[in-house]
């Protein structure tokens, strides 16, 4: 079941790389994982991320500090 909105891909994306939080959010990150996998397939994942994935996908960061 692929998330309901943008900021639900994020979260659930945040839970499936972190067992702390997801223990936290008292979400199974196996679930987590499913909701990820979904949104892979969907594109939520890739629309959810937007501009922040693709500021690192060629190893420099654009602007901020590190500029």
């Amino acid at each position: 079941m692929p998330s309901k909105s943008t900021k639900h891909a994020r979260f659930m994306a945040m839970l499936a790389h972190n067992p702390k939080m997801a223990k936290e959010a008292k979400v199974p990150m196996k679930v987590a994982k499913d909701f990820v996998k979904a949104d892979q397939k969907s594109g939520m994942l890739k629309k959810a991320m937007g501009k922040k994935s693709m500021r690192y996908a060629k190893g420099k960061p654009k602007g901020g500090l590190l500029a």
